[in-house]
């Protein structure tokens, strides 16, 4: 350790003082988890992991939106019907018809 004030000390690679708590049997340990997270962080931060993970995230929004849709237009039909005196048409509704009445 150096003795002039407020320089840090330097360790050589791998020497550094181990947080309390810690052993030596630990140091590999740690070493080992530290070489997992970078490899992990280069991974999330190339090009192709963002594009995996954006497609997938796409996808399952789509799907989302697929099986919520019908949902809602279930819930919402009996007010709509109720609100605009809007008529079925083969057992479906025209909101077409519902979003243009209100705008």
């Amino acid at each position: 350790m150096s003795g002039l004030p407020l320089v840090p000390p330097l360790f050589p690679a791998g020497k550094e003082p181990l947080p309390p708590g810690f052993t030596e049997d630990d140091r590999q340990v740690m070493l080992q988890n530290k070489r997992m997270q970078n490899y992990m962080q280069m991974g999330m931060e190339s090009c192709v992991a963002k594009t995996v993970m954006a497609a997938g995230m796409g996808a399952y929004r789509v799907h989302i939106s697929n099986e919520l849709f019908p949902i809602l237009i279930l819930y919402v039909r009996p007010a709509l019907t109720m609100l605009s005196g809007c008529r079925f048409r083969n057992g479906s509704l025209h909101l077409i018809n519902v979003l243009l009445i209100r705008v």
